[in-house]
Parts: C-alpha cells; sequence; structure tokens
C-alpha cells in the first residue's frame, strides 16, 4: 500500500526527525555550523563576530538540556573577550561556563575552568580569587588523578606566588 506524502512525512519523517533530536544522536547541525563558523571569525581576528556566533549557540544548547556544550562554548567566548582585553566579561562567562560544568557532573571539565578562572583573576591582578579558583582546579586535578591538569594548576599557583613577591611558596609548587 502506498501512503499519500503527508501522511509518510506524519508518519515516518516527523516521529524519526523527534527520536534522532530526543536521542542526541550529535548536536544540532545549526549549531555546529554556526559554531565552525564563530571559531573561523575568531582565528581572522573577528572576535566580536565570533562572539555574537557563539552566543546563539549557546542559547541553542541551553534549550536542547546540553550543559556541558554550553558550558565549552562559553570558554570559547570567554577566550575571545580575553583577547578583547575584556577580563571582567571573561570572568562572568567562564564563571557561568563553571556553573553548568557543575550541574552535568563533569569534574575534568570543572577542573580546567577552575583553573581558567584562576588565570583570568591572576591576569586581572585579583590575586586572592586566583588563588581561590587554582587550588579547587589543583583539588579537582588531584583527586582525579590527572597529572596534566595539575600541572597547570601548579604553574599557575607558582606563577602567583611569584608575582606575590613570595618567591619560596613559588619555587615549591613549580617543583612540587
Amino acid at each position: 500500500m502506498e501512503y499519500p506524502e503527508s501522511m509518510f512525512i506524519s508518519k515516518v519523517i516527523f516521529p524519526l526527525c523527534f527520536l534522532v533530536f530526543a536521542l542526541g544522536v550529535s548536536q544540532p547541525l545549526q549549531a555546529r555550523n554556526v559554531s565552525a563558523s564563530g571559531s573561523q571569525l575568531y582565528q581572522q581576528g573577528d572576535h566580536e563576530a565570533a562572539i555574537l556566533e557563539w552566543k546563539s549557540v549557546v542559547t541553542e544548547y541551553r534549550l536542547a538540556g546540553k550543559s556541558l556544550h554550553a558550558s565549552k562554548l562559553l570558554a570559547r567566548i570567554a577566550e575571545a573577550y580575553l583577547a578583547l582585553g575584556q577580563t571582567g566579561t571573561a570572568l562572568e562567562h567562564l564563571i557561568e561556563g563553571l556553573q553548568l560544568a557543575e550541574s552535568a557532573g563533569d569534574k575534568e571539565w570543572m577542573a580546567r575552568l577552575s583553573i581558567q578562572i584562576g588565570g583570568a583573576y591572576l591576569q586581572n591582578k585579583s590575586t586572592k580569587e586566583a588563588q581561590q579558583y587554582l587550588e579547587k582546579g589543583l583539588e579537582i586535578s588531584r583527586s582525579l588523578q590527572r597529572a596534566d591538569i595539575e600541572a597547570v594548576a601548579l604553574n599557575n599557583l607558582g606563577n602567583l606566588y611569584f608575582h606575590q613577591g613570595e618567591f619560596q611558596q613559588s619555587i615549591e609548587r613549580y617543583t612540587e
């Protein structure tokens, strides 16, 4: 038996599309394309345009319940803001990304973001906040036994202590 085209679309195509979306087989095609477009703009030095592209994708990810994807893209947005010298705005996006990573339960990404936030605070000369986030990243990386992430945290803590003139603590962190 042959189905009319409208029946085929409503009985086969729509349920299939819903199933693919519901299962989250891959990120939405539109999000992938815009994210790639944002990356290209960023590489060309058009940070403002990249930010606008990526922000639309973050919204799409949130609507689709993809907190971790949104978190990772917020880190890219923060990177663009840092390149523009807008550390405060970058920090807002990083902290929002960390909250999403926490809600997703991704400890590795939480460690990486904590260290990135600490580095941004260090760049902003907010040493107390920098130390707090760097120590948090260090603690998480140690609990995961991720020496690569731990090394980044220790290096940044060494830089923090060096800039504070605490040279012995700096050396200890560098050699830990």
